[in-house]
């Protein structure tokens, strides 16, 4: 009914901003008492609406919890896993996201399905035909990264990552995938600068994009600086490969202070 749906938009905007404005583990108590009634939302014979709605606050609401969200990880994981699966693509798409802050903020709990999830989302890259799901795939294995560095094969991810540049629709993602290149460079910075090429060609393209968020802007170029001033040769080698207005545009963002 229409109020059914007035009442399912509400709780969709309440929930999750409960969930930023008090502390995970304050929020805790109150997510178990949702969950259920959410859950109800995710069954098969529900609507698409009810589904994508459900899967969209526990997605939502996970990343309010932060490290509070452990306990839940039994019960959220395998239907989260079901829903990146769902023939529609919103639905796949938050739930993809859902696994990523899952996989970010549950800890050791989540760690030992790293290779389950790994699998699926390599699964879904590969088959996905909505743009927006595979950018969240991007930001899922980019939080997998850096929740769990020792648990991924960086060295076959990182290429795939960066080849995904730059994202189509969710524009969000820009700053987790630059804060996990940051992050491997400083545990690793060999990893990061033997794919130099390809992502000050990345780069380049994206510095001239008004649709990269400042901050993801700011994680980019701080990057681009630390690459630059350990090779400088190799980076004007890759820069020298673009545009004119690239390379003045990265020269600009290595230059600048």
């Amino acid at each position: 009914s229409e109020y059914d749906m007035m009442l399912m938009e509400y709780a969709g905007e309440v929930i999750p901003a409960l969930s930023r404005a008090v502390s995970g583990e304050t929020f805790a108590p109150y997510f178990a008492g949702f969950l259920t009634p959410l859950l109800n939302k995710m069954k098969p014979n529900c609507t698409i609406a009810e589904k994508s709605f459900a899967v969209g606050v526990i997605a939502e609401s996970i990343q309010g919890l932060g490290r509070a969200c452990s306990p839940f990880v039994a019960r959220l994981l395998p239907l989260l896993m079901k829903a990146s699966r769902d023939r529609d693509t919103e639905v796949r798409s938050n739930a993809i996201f859902g696994l990523g802050v899952l996989a970010e903020h549950g800890g050791e709990v989540v760690h030992e399905h790293y290779p389950r999830l790994l699998s699926l989302l390599s699964n879904l890259l590969s088959q996905e035909t909505c743009t927006r799901a595979t950018d969240n795939v991007c930001g899922a294995v980019a939080r997998m990264v850096m929740a769990n560095p020792g648990g991924v094969p960086v060295g076959q991810v990182l290429p795939v990552l960066i080849r995904s540049l730059p994202l189509n629709e969710d524009v969000e993602e820009y700053q987790t995938v630059f804060r996990c290149l940051s992050f491997i460079h400083e545990r690793d910075p060999q990893q990061v600068l033997q794919l130099m090429g390809d992502i000050v060609r990345a780069s380049g393209t994206l510095l001239g994009n008004s649709d990269v968020p400042e901050d993801a802007r700011d994680t980019m170029v701080t990057l681009l600086r630390n690459l630059y001033s350990r090779c400088p040769d190799k980076f004007q080698s890759a820069k020298r490969s673009l545009p004119p207005e690239a390379q003045a545009l990265l020269e600009a963002a290595v230059s600048s202070s």
